[in-house]
C-alpha cells in the first residue's frame, strides 16, 4: 500500500508531491502524527496505516480526505479503491477503482434511492413510507468509508443537514432523533468473481 501511496498520480493528490507524501510515511512508521505543509500553504498529514488490510487514511487539506485501499482479486493480483471526500460539516464523497495497471475500472456504487434512505433511518421499521419526506433524503451529499476490518464501503448521507428546519423535524420524527453519522447502509466488494462487483450488504448481514 505504502508503493501505491507514492505512485498515486497527481490527478489523485494534487497537494502533495513525492517528498511530502515520503515525510508522511516516515512520521507514520515512527509513531508520529506530524504534519506536511501540501502546495498550497496548508497541512496535510496520514490519519491510519494498515499494513495488513493494505489501508491509508489522509488528510491532504483542511477540507478533505483520501481513503485509500487494496483489494486482493481472484488472479492475485490486486485493485486499488480511493474514495476522495471533501467538507467539513457536510460531506460528498466520491469512489474510484483502478487496476494494477493503473486503468480506471467501471466499478460503482449501487444506486441508492431516496426511500431506501428513508426506511433505512426508521426508528421503527413498520412504520409507514410517507413518499414527501423520503423524497427530501436524496443522494446528493453522501459520505463514503471504507471498512478497516472488511471488504466493506460504508455510506452516510449527510443531506439531512441541508434542510430547512422544519424538514429536518420531520425527519427527525421519524427517525427518533438518531444522528446523520447512524443513517449508514453497507456494501461489500467482491473481488473473487471474474470481474468484481460491489453488492448491498441485507440488514441481518451489516456489522
Amino acid at each position: 500500500m505504502d508503493s501505491v501511496f507514492l505512485k498515486l498520480p497527481t490527478k489523485v493528490l494534487p497537494l502533495l508531491d513525492g517528498k511530502a507524501r515520503h515525510e508522511m510515511l516516515e512520521y507514520i512508521k515512527a509513531g508520529q502524527t506530524d504534519s506536511v505543509k501540501n502546495k498550497l500553504g496548508g497541512f496535510a498529514r496520514i490519519l491510519y496505516r494498515d499494513t495488513t488490510q493494505q489501508h491509508i487514511v489522509l488528510k491532504p487539506a483542511v477540507n478533505s480526505i483520501l481513503d485509500l485501499r487494496l483489494f486482493r482479486t481472484s488472479d492475485s493480483t490486486y485493485i486499488t479503491g480511493i474514495i476522495s471526500t471533501v467538507g467539513e460539516d457536510i460531506f460528498r464523497s466520491v469512489l474510484e477503482f483502478y487496476n494494477a495497471n493503473g486503468n480506471r475500472l467501471n466499478l460503482q456504487l449501487p444506486e441508492i434511492t431516496a426511500v431506501e434512505w428513508y426506511r433505512n433511518w426508521a426508528s421503527d421499521t413498520a412504520l409507514q413510507t410517507d413518499d414527501f419526506k423520503a423524497n427530501l433524503l436524496n443522494d446528493n451529499f453522501l459520505k463514503m468509508s471504507f471498512s478497516k476490518t472488511d471488504n466493506v464501503i460504508e455510506v452516510q448521507n449527510y443531506t439531512v443537514k441541508l434542510l430547512h428546519r422544519e424538514h429536518q423535524n420531520m425527519i427527525s420524527e421519524f427517525t427518533g432523533n438518531k444522528q446523520t453519522e447512524e443513517n449508514k447502509i453497507l456494501f461489500r466488494i467482491n473481488c473473487y468473481l471474474c470481474s468484481p462487483v460491489i453488492e448491498k450488504l441485507k440488514s441481518n448481514d451489516r456489522k
